[in-house]
């Protein structure tokens, strides 16, 4: 580095400056976090679970002190496979869905301002572009 050059990596941010990225950047970055958080949110089936009898392999409805002996758990696949999906999100996911968020806003004031044209307006190529 020359001596009136100063070095990037001694710079930082307060948080409240406010930086200007051009769309295309903008569109390439918000693309990228949301193509991330996808890979880190996935639909799960929780697995559920009865109760049956060791010896006859009937359904206990209600296991006691009296029943307890010969009461088995075991995974509930009628129900299992009936039940509805949970999404998770990874701890990474969780940092994605914020950062998104904070992309979405920026869009939505976007468009509020008139920065952002309907898609009508736009060339087929930037239509392309934004999807």
């Amino acid at each position: 580095m020359t001596e009136n050059q100063k070095n990037p990596s001694e710079y930082g941010y307060k948080g409240d400056e406010q930086i200007t990225v051009n769309a295309r950047f903008f569109k390439i970055a918000w693309n990228i976090v949301h193509a991330q958080l996808e890979e880190e949110t996935k639909l799960y089936y929780p697995e559920k679970y009865k109760f049956v009898d060791k010896e006859t392999g009937k359904d206990i409805k209600k296991v006691t002190k009296a029943n307890q002996h010969k009461a088995v758990e075991i995974v509930d696949v009628e129900a299992t496979v009936n039940s509805k999906p949970r999404l998770y999100r990874t701890e990474k996911g969780q940092a994605l869905l914020k950062v998104n968020n904070e992309f979405a806003q920026i869009h939505f004031k976007n468009v509020q301002d008139g920065i952002a044209k309907h898609h009508s307006e736009l060339e087929p190529n930037q239509k392309e572009q934004d999807n």
